[in-house]
Parts: structure tokens; sequence; C-alpha cells
């Protein structure tokens, strides 16, 4: 805001005082009944202050809405996606099929949908009910630019990885060549081991990278990413 841009927070459907009538994140994508992601950059887009570019960005889960949003209209320019996976079965959910019970049920009780734990249980074959969640086959209609941002250690390591991937160099991506990656060091959340400490020293600041993306990809500045590598990796051995 500090810098002159317009900033919109949207509840997802199913959180906080709205209905529990869907599943976390069933509204934000592209299915024909409920689009919420969509609906919301049609009214942003209708405001008077809106010069018509829409950047998303999102950590952990609330990075999902910004994956969901990209195939479900063209009004999103830039994804700044950190630590969030484009594969809710497989990358969040599921590992190689199996439920990831910590992870899982501790994010749902937190959340306030334990409900949901005993549904998603009876779901543990990929099919037509997790589709809708699953963003990398939808690449094609994504044409947003991406800057992806994980780390070593991250529940969501390879999610971020196969996101990055995929819409650079697929060959039906929309947007090929327009996206970046960076993996950093840590873990998910803040390091809490007190044994190590991760000796970041000069490496990238997360911040600054995020407002050079969105003054390139929302502002038409020319120069914001110049000299910028396409992937910056934190390298694994000793300190």
């Amino acid at each position: 805001v500090r810098e002159d841009y317009a900033l919109v927070v949207q509840d997802i459907r199913g959180t906080l005082f709205s209905s529990r009538e869907t599943e976390l994140f069933y509204a934000d994508g592209w299915r024909p009944d409920l689009h919420d992601g969509r609906d919301t950059a049609d009214w942003i887009t209708a405001q008077p202050w809106s010069n018509g570019k829409i950047g998303t960005t999102g950590e952990s889960g609330l990075g999902m809405p910004a994956y969901l949003i990209g195939p479900s209209t063209p009004k999103v320019n830039a994804q700044f996606i950190i630590k969030s996976p484009p594969n809710f079965y497989e990358h969040a959910l599921f590992h190689g099929g199996v439920l990831r019970e910590d992870l899982v049920i501790r994010w749902l009780s937190v959340m306030g949908r334990a409900d949901m734990i005993e549904k998603y249980r009876n779901q543990q074959l990929y099919g037509a009910f997790w589709k809708p969640y699953e963003t990398l086959s939808q690449v094609a209609n994504t044409p947003a630019a991406g800057f992806f941002v994980s780390a070593w250690y991250d529940v969501f390591q390879q999610g971020i990885l196969d996101a990055f991937t995929t819409r650079e160099y697929a060959p039906d991506s929309a947007s090929r060549g327009k996206n970046y990656l960076v993996m950093l060091p840590d873990t998910h959340d803040p390091c809490l081991t007190k044994d190590y400490r991760f000796q970041k020293k000069d490496g990238p600041k997360i911040g600054d990278l995020r407002r050079r993306f969105f003054s390139y990809e929302l502002r038409g500045d020319p120069h914001a990413l110049d000299g910028l590598p396409k992937v910056q990796y934190f390298v694994l051995g000793a300190d």
C-alpha cells in the first residue's frame, strides 16, 4: 500500500464466517458453478482505481487460491507464490498415495475444518474429485507470469519445482519464458532446532524480489528485473 498498490484480500469460501457447504479451495478455480477468484478479478478490474492489471501473492495455503485463479481468468498478470503446492492431492495431502497424517490433520484442525479429514481419507485415489485442484495440467490456460519461492526442506518443495518447470518449459504453457524460481536453505516454517542455524549470509531478499517482479509485470518498468537470474538456489553442503 505504501508503494501505491491497491490491496484486495478475500477470505476463502468455507473458512471464518462463511458457511461450510464446500471444502477448502473448492470455489477458487475454474468450476462452472463456483469461481470466486474470477469473480473477484472481474470486480477489481471494474473499479475506478484499477489499471486493469492484477498480481496475486500467497504463501503456503494462501498460495493455493493464487494457483487456482490463474487458469480461471486472463485478468491476472503476475503471480508471486511462496512454499505452496500446485497439485493439492500429490504435493499437499497424499505423498505417493499415502495421506500425510500429521500435516493434513493438524492443518485442517487449525483451519477449523476437521470435518474434512474423513472426507479426504475416503478420496485416497486420485480421480475426478481431485482434478479441479490440479493446476499443472492447466498451464495452457494460465498466461500470468510466475515467481516461485520454496526451500530445500519445505514440505511443498517438489510442488514449487514442478510449478516452475511446467510453466517455464512446457510446450503448451501460456507463460513460457516468463517465470522465476528461488530455492532457499530453510524449512516451511522458521527452523526450530537449537542444534543448527542456517548461515544464510547474503541470500536473496524475498520482499525486494516481489517488488521488482510486480513493478515489471504490473507497472511496466522495463528495467525492474535487469540482472535477475531466472533461477537462484542455495547450494547444499558444509557452511
